[in-house]
């Protein structure tokens, strides 16, 4: 299955980057992430000239030692100092793992979101956790998939998975996490698939 992740990244991501049409024109920059706010790309050019003189679509990166790919990507400012160019980029959605040659790379049967409070509303709760002496014990009630159909085209199901952090030697950190999956007949194109991604999150905000 070919899926499509649409959560939202608290990450930068440093590295190259290069438009799909001119792979060897690569130039250095920052990615910021923040959720609910912003995504930008900030690049850098010494003495190479201003960073893809059309703004692109789709912009590849190698990053944080992944492969990435930018959708939607929008030019929004550019500035000039000396030899030095600097151009920032306004981003859509994020997706790690693929760098695009174009938007044909960008089909998917399946894609995963994640909203804000989802846990608290649908009220699935699998880590349980009571005191032994000393020592905490945690249990994780790991629970099947909520399936439903939304029509003959698409078939839904609220996800649950695990995050174990060690933030010090002496102490663990477990976070739950639900998300909605939605399954498609045929593959669709990115654009699509977050229009229709769009329409359910306004759904399911209404509705918390």
């Amino acid at each position: 299955m070919n899926v499509i992740n649409l959560h939202e990244y608290e990450e930068n991501f440093e590295g190259e980057w290069w438009s799909p049409t001119a792979p060897e024109e690569r130039r250095h920059g920052r990615l910021e992430c923040v959720p609910g706010k912003r995504i930008e790309l900030h690049l850098t050019s010494i003495g190479l000239g201003i960073p893809f003189h059309e703004s692109p679509a789709i912009l590849c990166g190698q990053a944080n030692n992944k492969k990435i790919t930018l959708w939607n990507c929008f030019q929004n400012r550019t500035s000039v100092s000396g030899n030095e160019f600097k151009a920032r980029y306004s981003v859509q959605v994020v997706i790690p793992g693929i760098t695009a040659n174009g938007e044909g790379d960008l089909m998917f049967d399946e894609a995963e979101f994640s909203l804000e409070h989802l846990s608290d509303w649908i009220g699935r709760r699998s880590i349980n956790e009571s005191r032994i002496l000393q020592d905490m014990e945690l249990r994780l009630d790991l629970q099947d998939d909520i399936i439903f159909r939304v029509s003959d085209r698409i078939e839904g199901s609220i996800c649950q998975s695990f995050a174990m952090d060690h933030p010090d030697f002496y102490s663990v950190k477990i976070s739950q996490h639900d998300s909605i999956r939605l399954k498609f007949k045929e593959p669709k194109a990115l654009g699509e698939i977050k229009k229709e991604v769009t329409s359910w999150r306004w759904l399911i905000s209404l509705l918390m």
